[in-house]
């Protein structure tokens, strides 16, 4: 019953913010922006975000070498996984698809493998804030850029204390308690933090996948002639990475557009330019990266009812 509550709250969610991004559009001026995009720049805007996706199955990799040395084409096919996913189901249910994929390839506690996707999620939001940040010296003084850095400082920040919080009751517990072994699988998941020079290389490859990420961005915005403007991709995953972060239907459906539209008419873009561009990116992008998706599920034969016991058994 909750997850069925939560599934139709998603979906409204997603309903409301597509509302708000179609709201007083011209249709017509939208077919013609659409029609009008240059095919070339976008593909190499797709081979730029896959291409931030083969770095973070290295990244992944590095973070769960404490727990096992995994395999290189296992952490890449479990992460577009995880993106096919996100785009069939709702409220990020790609984590667990993710997790639930790297358990049954590299048999890996799906504890270990979720916590070390919520520290991947801490480590990118020290990377975009990085980020952004720099590429904020060089954007307009507008209060968007601002507010969308602290709300991202502060899901970051939650992530830290999560963490802490983790290690404190992990000592609370006996050793050889059911409890102890469970906060301990999680706990595995970012221990990666003592090793030092793993770490390095860590914040060294999600500064460029996160950089891979907004090139993405800039190439598409070239595709509708928009801007050349370096700084202006980055503002644009800044706002894409807190609207995803709002609760939504399958794909982050709405939010993802809507987070688009409000940054690009921040920065003085037309509604139905910047609609044009939301949706080019959204379905080019996430139908390249879900059809992969489908493909490693296939492969490595991860089913939705595998994924559904393992919810239950989490329950």
């Amino acid at each position: 019953m909750k997850r069925k509550f939560l599934l139709i709250f998603g979906v409204f969610i997603s309903g409301f913010f597509l509302w708000l991004s179609f709201k007083n559009l011209k249709v017509l001026t939208v077919l013609h922006h659409l029609a009008e995009a240059r095919w070339p720049l976008i593909l190499v805007g797709v081979s730029s975000y896959l291409t931030g996706h083969l770095m973070r199955a290295i990244r992944w990799k590095i973070i769960l070498s404490p727990t096992k040395k995994v395999r290189y084409i296992n952490s890449l096919g479990s992460i577009f996984i995880g993106i096919f996913g996100n785009t069939v189901f709702p409220l990020r249910a790609g984590e667990l698809w993710r997790s639930v994929a790297i358990k049954f390839r590299e048999e890996i506690p799906l504890e270990t493998a979720l916590s070390s996707l919520a520290f991947e999620r801490v480590i990118d939001g020290v990377a975009v804030i990085t980020l952004v940040s720099g590429a904020s010296l060089a954007a307009p003084k507008i209060p968007l850029i601002r507010e969308g850095l602290k709300i991202l400082g502060i899901l970051t920040l939650s992530g830290f204390i999560a963490f802490a919080i983790l290690f404190f009751l992990r000592s609370r517990f006996r050793p050889d308690s059911k409890l102890f072994k469970v906060f301990n699988n999680i706990v595995k998941g970012f221990q990666v933090i003592g090793r030092p020079h793993k770490g390095l290389i860590i914040i060294a490859l999600s500064l460029a996948i996160w950089t891979a990420e907004a090139m993405s961005y800039y190439f598409i915005l070239l595709a509708f002639r928009i801007t050349e403007n370096l700084s202006l991709p980055f503002i644009i995953m800044l706002g894409v990475n807190v609207g995803v972060s709002i609760p939504s239907g399958p794909g982050f459906v709405g939010t993802f557009e809507y987070a688009i539209i409000t940054v690009l008419q921040a920065f003085g873009v037309g509604k139905e330019l910047a609609l044009s561009f939301a949706v080019t990116y959204h379905s080019v992008i996430y139908l390249t990266a879900s059809s992969i998706g489908a493909f490693f599920a296939y492969l490595f034969g991860v089913k939705a009812k595998m994924v559904k016991a393992s919810a239950e058994s989490r329950s």
